[in-house]
C-alpha cells in the first residue's frame, strides 16, 4: 500500500486521509445534532411559555369569575331574604278578599251617594217651585 501511495503523488498517507474524513463527518453530524437540539429546545421553550401564558390568563379569568359570582351570590341572598319576609299566597288571598269587600262597600256608598244627591236635587227643586 505504501507503494501505491508513493506512486500517486499524494502528500498524505491513506490512513491519515481517512481520519480527516472521519473528523469532518463527525463534525458535520455534531453540527446537525446541535442545530436539531437547539431547535427542539426553542420549540420546547415556546410551548412552555405559551402554556404558562394560557395558564395565567385562565387563572385571571377564574379570579374574575369568582369575584362576579360572589357579587351575584350576595345579591341573590338579599333577594331571598326579601322574598322570605314578603307576603305568602294565603296573605295575598286575604288581601284580595279584603280589597273585594272594600270595592263592594265603595260601590254601595256610591249608590247611596247618588240617591242622596238625587233626593237633594228634588228638595232643591221643590223649594224653588214653592218660592216661585
Amino acid at each position: 500500500m505504501l507503494r501505491l501511495w508513493a506512486r500517486t503523488g499524494e502528500t498524505t498517507p491513506p490512513a491519515s486521509r481517512g481520519s480527516d474524513m472521519d473528523y469532518e463527518a463527525w463534525r458535520f453530524w455534531i453540527d446537525i445534532f446541535q442545530t436539531v437540539l437547539t431547535a427542539a429546545v426553542g420549540i420546547y421553550v415556546w410551548l412552555v411559555t405559551r402554556t404558562r401564558v394560557n395558564a395565567a390568563r385562565i387563572s385571571k379569568m377564574e379570579e374574575d369569575l369568582d369575584a362576579r359570582l360572589d357579587v351575584h351570590d350576595r345579591r341573590l341572598t338579599r333577594i331571598e331574604g326579601a322574598v322570605e319576609h314578603g307576603p305568602t299566597r294565603d296573605d295575598l288571598a286575604r288581601i284580595h278578599t279584603r280589597i273585594d269587600e272594600v270595592a263592594a262597600a265603595i260601590a254601595r256608598i256610591e249608590g247611596e251617594s247618588h240617591a242622596a244627591a238625587r233626593n237633594l236635587d228634588l228638595i232643591h227643586q221643590h223649594l224653588l217651585e214653592r218660592q216661585a
